[in-house]
């Protein structure tokens, strides 16, 4: 890494106030070191924001692009997969304790690519959140049938793209939707259920179980009148469902802070058609990525012009900040110790504490080697171990022990020689603990590497 991109970096990782970094310039120039004169051209800071920026109800509005976003991330990798599956987050967030300014940005990720940053597509600027939804999503809304329908060419090939849904909050839902809020006698989002007002408590209650579910087909042809109150550019997505496809039950909304025990009761007795592991629908990335926003901002004064600059400046420094990208299955060797990379978070090693496995069949081996020259689309790996030649339950009650894949053995039952083992054979990596009874080991599954 060269100075200037040392000092990139820096200013960038802290985001550095504009005065420090000239005061840095400043100092390496006096030493006779050849840096950018000003803040803005170390940084390739934008001249003129101010003609991106629209003007539309309510405030301004700003349009970055979600293609533009994909491209600047592969601009120096390939893409590693022939689909994005794109998730979306539009909510709203205020700016400054002493006035009502607030952003409303319009975030994506990449479901296949979870390690990749949270993007911005667009930001609304403004003391409430948008008048006009048309004139706030219908920008979106055109470029996301373009993709979908189209796909999109990254270093010479082509993927496609689909919509995964939009995780909002309660009041973003019914915003983007065009639909009556939570606290309406119709602001169900899921049924058709009327609401009691509750004079005691001055809340809207929903009573019942079994009230008809909404679906896409009675949405968009105008069956609940009650409930849907302005047309919505959400409904011209290709291929969008509205009702399944705004995503209700989001972890950090209605699991963190909501009934757990409820949900998780539904969940396991409950009929679901429609389910996607927790962790993929949460809103925390898109929350962790507003407080990020909130901090480009250093001033009052442009608001939406800072948080534009301080962005444009990330994305020609992308290609140093994004982590490199490993590479599973791989394999090292430094001195005698042996290390595999099976895949992400699940690495075996020739020594006591990471050389246990388990294989489909549940035999215990213990990792010595590991050989290259098995070419077939599985890997391109031989893992050679010791087999444990006698095991047994660790315990039988309430159930067996090996129910949950824990077992306990000697040492003394390794088999003379070694076997030859594909990583598509391996179950699980076993921690080692010592028991009670002499030379014997209970051995247990590490979690995160059971498939």
């Amino acid at each position: 890494m060269s100075i200037i991109d040392g000092l990139r970096y820096w200013a960038l990782k802290y985001n550095a106030p504009q005065a420090s970094i000239d005061m840095i310039l400043l100092l390496f120039k006096k030493a006779k070191v050849r840096v950018p004169a000003s803040a803005k051209t170390l940084l390739n800071t934008k001249r003129n924001t101010s003609s991106e920026i629209t003007e539309i109800g309510g405030g301004q509005f700003w349009y970055h692009g979600i293609k533009k976003n994909i491209m600047n991330q592969f601009r120096s990798r390939k893409c590693p997969t022939r689909q994005l599956s794109l998730t979306f987050s539009i909510d709203g967030l205020p700016l400054h304790s002493s006035s009502s300014m607030q952003f409303w940005p319009i975030l994506f990720s990449i479901f296949e690519l979870p390690k990749s940053p949270i993007m911005t597509a667009a930001i609304f600027c403004g003391l409430k959140k948008p008048e006009n939804i048309e004139e706030y999503l219908r920008p979106m809304v055109e470029e996301l049938n373009s993709l979908t329908q189209r796909g999109i060419v990254i270093q010479g090939e082509h993927t496609s793209v689909k919509i995964r849904g939009i995780v909002a909050d309660t009041p973003a839902r019914a915003f983007i939707k065009g639909v009556t809020g939570h606290t309406g006698y119709d602001g169900c989002l899921k049924c058709t259920v009327h609401g009691k007002y509750n004079r005691t408590t001055r809340t809207i209650t929903f009573p019942g179980l079994n009230a008809p579910k909404r679906t896409d087909a009675g949405f968009r042809a105008g069956a609940y009148p009650g409930h849907c109150k302005t047309a919505t550019p959400l409904l011209d997505l290709s291929g969008f469902n509205i009702i399944e496809d705004v995503i209700v039950a989001d972890r950090l909304h209605l699991t963190d802070l909501g009934v757990m025990k409820r949900l998780l009761l539904g969940w396991r007795d409950g009929t679901l058609g429609w389910q996607r592991p927790l962790s993929t629908i949460s809103t925390y990335p898109f929350e962790n990525e507003l407080q990020h926003l909130k901090r480009l901002i250093r001033s009052g004064w442009m608001n939406l012009a800072q948080a534009i600059n301080r962005l444009s400046e990330l994305n020609e420094f992308q290609t140093i900040l994004a982590p490199a990208q490993p590479k599973y299955p791989s394999a090292n060797q430094r001195g005698t110790t042996v290390t595999l990379h099976v895949r992400q978070n699940f690495m075996l090693q020739n020594d006591q504490r990471n050389c246990w496995f388990l294989t489909n069949d549940e035999s215990i081996v213990q990792f010595r080697s590991v050989a290259t020259g098995l070419e077939d689309n599985t890997s391109n790996f031989l893992i050679r171990g010791r087999k444990l030649n006698i095991k047994g339950l660790a315990f039988d009650y309430p159930f067996e022990s090996s129910d949950m894949y824990i077992f306990r053995g000697a040492i003394n039952t390794l088999s003379a020689t070694a076997l030859e083992i594909r990583l598509d054979q391996i179950k699980c990596k076993l921690v080692a603990a010592l028991s009670n009874r002499d030379e014997e080991i209970v051995f247990v599954p590490l979690l995160h590497t059971l498939i």
